[in-house]
């Protein structure tokens, strides 16, 4: 797992992002994945 470190994330949208990730799995690239993705960035 890659770590960023130019972007801070609250404890809140830390859990909602590995949620997604674990649900989402390898399909990173699905559009619901990336419309999520840019809700929590």
């Amino acid at each position: 797992m890659k770590k960023r470190t130019n972007r801070f994330y609250t404890a809140e949208q830390l859990s909602l992002y590995r949620k997604a990730k674990a649900i989402f799995g390898e399909s990173r690239n699905s559009l619901g994945y990336r419309t999520l993705r840019k809700r929590l960035c």
